[in-house]
């Protein structure tokens, strides 16, 4: 957890570290250090960005940069070297502009994470933009919605496998669950 104060992440600062999660206040505007760190790290990281008003408000945005790793394929006989990118989370290092976190480009890639990524992936990724909806287009909503409506068990197992409630709830009054759904989620919670 730190601040927008911190301006620049060193090259290899998080090697050999786990980190999954960090929070990032900003008091200064819409710049921070994320994009470095999302270069440096290419397992799925949890950001909460955090943006406090001069009003004394505050604005909050949860996202998943999804995982991501990149091989190189060696065509011996050509003497030709190609790069295999794996996991979608390659993609949403571009949404930036500078050092300013671009919320248009990072929602565009959501089509990607779900051709690319499991579906408890595509789930965490809609299911945190609709709840903290900061910068949040119409149309990137009507996307996010429309997955979730269309994987109503998955997401509700979602909800059940990490034991937020208040999520679970949050989705049964947000997507339009039938009798069917509800039964397999009740199985599921009793799994």
């Amino acid at each position: 957890s730190f601040s927008d104060a911190l301006t620049d992440v060193g090259s290899g600062a998080f090697n050999g570290c786990g980190l999954r999660g960090i929070r990032i206040d900003h008091y200064r505007g819409e710049k921070s250090s994320l994009k470095f760190l999302v270069d440096e790290l290419r397992y799925a990281l949890y950001v909460t960005l955090v943006y406090h008003r001069e009003n004394g408000t505050e604005e909050e945005a949860r996202l998943l940069f999804p995982e991501h790793y990149e091989e190189a394929v060696e065509n011996t006989p050509a003497r030709i070297v190609s790069v295999k990118v794996y996991g979608s989370g390659h993609f949403y290092r571009y949404c930036f502009d500078g050092r300013q976190l671009q919320f248009k480009d990072y929602d565009t890639q959501f089509e990607n994470l779900v051709i690319m990524d499991r579906p408890e992936l595509a789930v965490e990724a809609a299911a945190g933009r609709l709840r903290w909806p900061l910068n949040l287009s119409e149309e990137a909503r009507t996307r996010y919605l429309e997955y979730l409506n269309s994987h109503r068990a998955d997401s509700a197992r979602w909800f059940l496998k990490e034991r937020d409630g208040a999520g679970l709830k949050w989705l049964l009054d947000t997507v339009e669950f039938d009798e069917g759904d509800l039964a397999e989620a009740i199985q599921a919670a009793g799994e």
